[in-house]
């Protein structure tokens, strides 16, 4: 008997008015109607792969799995590239997922508009021996996204001793396949591990500056102040740390060792 979320498909039970349950395979195809007082059972002779339920496919999901009360409805490997943080927006009717990469530099832009059948559309490189997890967006009229980058943490992979780029990237995503770079904003230490953009001026960050032990908040204007729609320019608009982090200043690093994981979240 096949199995789908730990349970024989034959004892699912429809939750609505009728599921549609079908296996294609070339030519052949079975179809059933599941309601709520009856049973499905999947013919002896069926193909292994390409089992829907509701339009899921089964088959493409990783196993195993755990869920409660939500059932996944599309997978997508991403071509070999685990995803970390996303970020979704809606244009003209299709969705697309942005999302940054966990053992690879770079960034993809995944049409997920039919969520049972998730297209990568856009893979965005990003420099070589960097992390690049982190993604945000936000913005009406010029859409932009942010994305992190961040010399790679001791046992993540890397050369710690290889050079590497930092920072923070600001692109405009007007075009929702085809993010173009805009600007860059440099910490002049490790990099940036988590960013906040809500719209406006004003980027989040919780980063690797220079001087200081450990990660600390810095509020970025990522606009100049004569014209508000070029980011090219992004400047420091302040700074916050816990005291004891600024070592370059004098302080004594704070026990036990700080280091703030991301910049305050915004409502």
């Amino acid at each position: 008997m096949k199995r789908a979320h730990g349970r024989d498909i034959g004892e699912l039970r429809e939750r609505e008015l009728a599921v549609e349950m079908r296996i294609d395979e070339g030519e052949h195809a079975f179809q059933w109607h599941v309601f709520e007082t009856t049973r499905a059972a999947i013919p002896s002779d069926a193909p292994s792969d390409g089992v829907h339920i509701g339009l899921m496919t089964l088959a493409k999901l990783p196993q195993p799995f755990a869920a409660s009360n939500i059932d996944p409805i599309g997978y997508s490997e991403l071509d070999g590239r685990p995803a970390f943080k996303m970020a979704i927006r809606e244009v003209q009717g299709r969705w697309y997922l942005y999302t940054g990469h966990f053992w690879d530099s770079g960034w993809s832009v995944i049409d997920v508009t039919d969520p049972t059948a998730p297209e990568v559309l856009t893979f965005v490189a990003g420099p070589a021996n960097m992390a690049t997890l982190q993604v945000d967006l936000a913005g009406d009229t010029m859409v932009t996204m942010v994305t992190s980058l961040e010399k790679i943490l001791p046992g993540f992979g890397g050369d710690p001793d290889a050079p590497f780029d930092e920072g923070v990237l600001i692109w405009d995503i007007s075009d929702p396949i085809n993010p173009r770079q805009r600007g860059h904003f440099f910490t002049g230490g490790t990099g940036t591990h988590r960013n906040l953009y809500a719209g406006g001026q004003y980027m989040h960050l919780a980063a690797g500056m220079a001087g200081y032990d450990g990660n600390i908040y810095v509020i970025v204007n990522i606009y100049v102040i004569v014209n508000i729609s070029d980011p090219t320019h992004p400047v420091e608009a302040g700074r916050w740390w816990v005291p004891g982090q600024h070592t370059a200043a004098g302080e004594t690093p704070a026990e036990p060792y700080v280091s703030l994981h991301g910049p305050p979240s915004l409502a």
